[in-house]
C-alpha cells in the first residue's frame, strides 16, 4: 500500500498538482509512522521537501529535509540520510545561510569518505563551490575543481556534470585560469550536447563564454565561429542576445570588419532600443565608441595620415556610455573602463583634458576606497607627465604608487600592475633617451592598453555571470 501510495504521488508531481501530492503525503506519513516504517517515513519526507521545493517555499522544504534526515539516520538509512544532508545543505543555500550551507556541506563529504557516492559527490562539490564563490573564497574553490577532477563521472546525471563544469570554468576565468576555464567550458558544451532536451540557453551562454576568452587570446577567428553559435541558439532570449551582439561587434572591429561590427551593434540596440538611464547604454556606447575608434585608426594606418579630428566622435560616444554608467552607479569598473578610453583619446588631443579625467579617477578611487582604483590613476598621471617630458615628476608619482602596492595585502589584480610598472619605466626612459631627435609618441598609448587590457581582463562585457544549482 505504502509502494503504491508513493508512485501515485510522484504521478501528481508529474503533473504539478502540488496540493494534492502533499495531501497524499501526508496520509503516507501518518500510516508509516503508525506502522513504524521509519525508512518510509524518511523517503515520503524527502518527497515532501522537494515538492515545497518546486513551489519554491524552501523554508518548508528545509523543515521536511529536517525530518527525513532525522528518520533516516534513525533507521539506519545512510543513503538516505546522505540524500537528505545534500538537500539541507542545497536549501540553505537557496536561502542564502552560507555558513550553515557550509556547515553541512562538510558533514555530507566527512560521510562520503565512509559511503563513497558520485552522484552525491559532484552535487554537493557544486553546493560548496558556489558557497566558496559567494563568499569569495577562490583559492578553496580551485582547491574543490582540482578534487573532482579524481571523481569518476560515468554513473552521474549531466544535470549535476553541467552544473559543476560550468561553475568552475567561470570561477577559473574569473582567477585568470584561462586554459584551465577553456577545458571546462569544453567539457560542458560536449555534456549539453548530449543531453536528449537541448537547453538552448545554456548552450549559447557557454559558446559566448567561450568565445570572451579566446577573444583575450586574440584568436578572433575561432571566437567568431563560437560567438556566431551562441547568437543562433540565444534567438529567443533578448538580453542575453543582446551581449552577445556587443562581444561580436568586438570580434568584428578586431578582425577589421568594421561595417559588420556596426551591424552588430545595430542588432543590439534594435533589442533595447529604450536605453537611454540603464547600464546596457554604458556598454552599448562604449562599443560603439571602440568601433569608431578602431576603424579611424585603422584608415589612418592605410592612409599614412594622423587625423585626430574624427576621434571626437569617439570622445562624444565614450561620454554618453560614462553618463550612463555613472548614474547608476552600479558598475564602478565600467566607469573606469570607459573613462580609461577617453583617455586613450585624450591623449591624442589634449594633454590638459586628460589630466583632469584623471583627477577624477583618483578622487573617485579614494572616496570608494578603491586600492587598485587609486593606483591605476596613479599611474596614468606619471605617464602622461612622462609623455609631456616632466621626467621627475614622473619618476615621483611611480615611487608614490610602487610604495601603495607595497602597503596593501597583495591581491591578483594589484600584483598584475608591476607588469605595468616595469613596462611604464622602459617605455618612458627610451622616451627620454631619445625624445630629441625620435618623439616617442605612441609610448603612453602602449601602456594604456596594457592597463585596458588589465581592467578590461578578460572581457568587456555587460553579460551577467550565471551560477547554475538546482531548486
Amino acid at each position: 500500500m505504502l509502494k503504491a501510495g508513493l508512485e501515485r504521488v510522484r504521478e501528481e508531481l508529474k503533473n504539478k498538482d502540488f496540493e494534492l501530492a502533499k495531501n497524499l503525503l501526508g496520509q503516507l506519513i501518518q500510516i508509516s509512522l503508525t506502522e513504524r516504517d521509519l525508512t518510509t517515513t524518511a523517503f515520503a519526507l524527502m518527497i515532501l521537501g522537494e515538492t515545497f521545493k518546486a513551489e519554491k517555499k524552501f523554508s518548508d522544504a528545509l523543515i521536511s529535509f529536517h525530518q527525513s534526515l532525522e528518520f533516516a539516520f534513525e533507521a539506519r538509512e545512510l543513503s538516505l540520510g546522505l540524500e537528505a544532508l545534500v538537500e539541507i545543505s542545497n536549501s540553505y543555500f537557496i536561502l542564502e545561510q552560507f555558513p550553515k550551507a557550509l556547515d553541512y556541506s562538510k558533514k555530507v563529504i566527512s560521510l562520503l569518505q565512509k559511503k563513497p557516492d558520485n552522484k552525491k559527490s559532484f552535487k554537493i562539490y557544486n553546493i560548496l563551490l558556489l558557497i566558496y564563490w559567494k563568499k569569495g573564497a577562490f583559492k578553496k574553490a580551485i582547491q574543490i575543481i582540482n578534487q573532482i577532477d579524481d571523481i569518476p563521472s560515468e554513473e552521474v546525471l549531466d544535470d549535476y556534470l553541467f552544473a559543476f563544469n560550468y561553475n568552475a570554468a567561470q570561477i577559473l576565468r574569473k582567477k585568470r585560469r584561462l586554459k584551465k576555464a577553456i577545458r571546462y567550458f569544453e567539457r560542458s558544451i560536449r555534456i549539453l550536447g548530449r543531453k536528449e532536451q537541448e537547453d538552448e540557453e545554456a548552450l549559447g551562454r557557454a559558446y559566448c563564454d567561450l568565445a570572451e576568452i579566446h577573444v583575450y587570446h586574440e584568436s578572433y577567428e575561432l571566437a567568431e565561429t563560437l560567438i556566431s553559435k551562441g547568437i543562433e541558439l540565444l534567438s529567443s532570449y533578448h538580453l542575453e542576445l543582446f551581449h552577445a551582439y556587443l562581444l561580436y561587434s568586438k570580434i568584428l572591429t578586431q578582425l577589421k570588419k568594421f561595417k559588420l561590427a556596426e551591424e552588430m551593434l545595430n542588432k543590439a540596440e534594435k533589442l533595447f532600443p529604450e536605453k537611454s538611464k540603464n547600464e546596457l547604454a554604458a556598454y552599448f556606447y562604449y562599443f560603439k565608441g571602440l568601433l569608431k575608434e578602431q576603424s579611424i585608426l585603422n584608415k589612418n594606418d592605410e592612409t599614412n595620415k594622423d587625423n585626430s579630428e574624427p576621434l571626437k566622435e569617439c570622445v562624444d560616444f565614450y561620454l554618453q556610455g560614462l553618463k550612463a554608467s555613472q548614474a547608476l552607479e552600479q558598475n564602478f569598473e565600467l566607469s573606469l573602463l570607459l573613462r580609461i578610453s577617453l583617455l586613450r583619446n585624450y591623449i591624442r588631443q589634449d594633454s590638459q583634458k586628460a589630466m583632469e579625467n584623471i583627477k577624477q579617477i583618483i578622487i573617485q578611487a579614494v572616496d570608494k576606497k578603491n586600492d587598485f582604483l587609486e593606483i591605476v590613476g596613479l599611474l596614468i598621471k606619471a605617464l602622461l607627465l612622462g609623455q609631456m617630458g616632466d621626467y621627475d615628476s614622473f619618476a615621483e608619482i611611480l615611487t608614490i604608487a610602487e610604495k601603495k602596492i607595497e602597503q596593501k595585502d597583495t591581491t591578483e589584480r594589484i600584483s598584475q600592475l608591476k607588469q605595468v610598472f616595469t613596462e611604464a619605466e622602459t617605455v618612458i626612459s627610451m622616451q627620454r633617451e631619445v625624445r630629441d631627435t625620435f618623439p616617442l609618441e605612441n609610448g603612453p598609448g602602449l601602456i594604456l592598453d596594457l592597463i585596458y587590457e588589465l581592467l578590461n581582463l578578460p572581457f568587456a562585457s555587460a553579460r551577467k555571470e550565471h551560477q547554475i544549482f538546482f531548486y
